[in-house]
């Protein structure tokens, strides 16, 4: 009887062993299934967010070129910031955060970046790029700053003749994977990674927030009113503090002129960087959504984590989507030329006009 016990408790013992196992893959397979069908929902929820934020992206680039009633004034054709002063609505275009004119889904920010304020890869001449690599470079080496600009040379001419230090043709096919040089015109911005020393050159600097293949059109001088921070940097003559001065001045003014930037920033420094100023906007444009979680208090000011202290304007990286597009007027959508679902971009904060501060990266729910 007392073996007949044992065996009787032993296999209750394994039946509830295994029920319970049944039990815990059935209940984890119904989470899974619940799991899926949730985020299912939360994705077709921000591609529906995305797509309407991308629709009101191109309405304002068609409202701001759309002619003005009769007796409208200049001054109204004009947004003020949060802090009242006025600004041309094609600035606000700069990639701050924007409050369009159509209410945007709960939970996106917009930031439409124009072209004019990048350098147009298509328009810069010889010397140009001379000075945007001599600042570049750690340390002033004539030869090496001399073989780079050699390399660029060999890489948009139309022959196979190396240039001293440059490289062609037969440098590029002894890589791993081989490539052939454009001997042409650059057609991406990307591209400018392929030539050799260029790669390691750009290694820290988000390049498609300092270059285009559009810009105004007319030669590679920014408008510095819309350009990123890291394109101002580019700008042979200023340094850091010249950038924080010049977003900082351009929240209250328009910057018409090298004149407005005068005791703003260095003599010496305004006296190299006034040539690739720009006063120009384009047709050419970067829409930028991303979706942000609610700040813990959305009114509490910013503040640089290293110093505690408030800052106005802050720059930082997301992630979102992106998509260049060509403006067509007023009576016509803008043409999309390219598509990025995930794109890493900088982001001014604490901007002045939209009153909505981000400060977090987010890549949840992008698509």
């Amino acid at each position: 009887m007392k073996n007949d016990r044992g065996v009787v408790l032993v296999t209750v013992l394994w039946t509830t062993i295994l029920l319970t196992a049944l039990a815990a893959a059935l209940v984890s397979g119904v989470r899974l299934s619940a799991l899926t069908a949730y985020y299912y929902q939360k994705s077709a929820e921000r591609l529906s967010a995305r797509i309407s934020a991308v629709a009101i992206a191109k309405m304002e680039l068609m409202l701001v070129r759309m002619p003005r009633p009769a007796g409208v004034s200049e001054s109204e054709k004009k947004r003020r910031t949060r802090n009242g002063y006025v600004k041309k609505e094609a600035y606000m275009f700069n990639g701050q955060a924007l409050s369009p004119h159509y209410p945007l889904p709960e939970g996106v920010t917009l930031h439409i970046f124009d072209h004019a304020g990048l350098i147009d890869l298509r328009r810069l001449t010889v010397a140009n790029m001379r000075k945007l690599l001599a600042k570049l470079l750690p340390e002033k080496s004539d030869d090496q700053l001399n073989n780079l600009v050699n390399c660029w040379q060999d890489w948009i001419d139309a022959d196979d003749l190396k240039r001293l230090g440059g490289a062609e043709k037969e440098y590029y096919q002894s890589l791993d994977p081989p490539y052939l040089p454009r001997n042409s015109a650059l057609e991406t911005v990307d591209e400018l990674l392929l030539i050799k020393g260029f790669a390691e050159l750009f290694k820290d600097i988000d390049i498609h927030a300092v270059f285009t293949m559009h810009g105004n059109g007319n030669d590679s001088r920014i408008n510095f009113n819309l350009a990123p921070p890291e394109a101002l940097a580019m700008v042979p003559g200023l340094d850091e503090k010249d950038v924080e001065n010049i977003l900082k001045i351009r929240e209250e003014r328009e910057i018409k002129s090298a004149a407005d930037l005068k005791g703003i920033i260095d003599p010496d420094h305004l006296n190299s960087a006034k040539a690739w100023i720009s006063l120009t906007t384009s047709n050419y444009y970067t829409i930028f959504v991303t979706f942000d979680p609610p700040r813990p208090n959305p009114a509490e000011p910013m503040k640089n984590s290293e110093t505690g202290q408030e800052e106005s304007v802050r720059r930082i990286s997301q992630w979102g989507y992106a998509e260049q597009v060509r403006a067509r007027g007023y009576h016509r959508p803008p043409q999309t030329l390219r598509v990025d679902p995930l794109l890493e971009m900088p982001v001014m904060v604490g901007d002045q006009s939209s009153g909505n501060e981000r400060s977090t990266e987010n890549v949840d729910g992008i698509f």
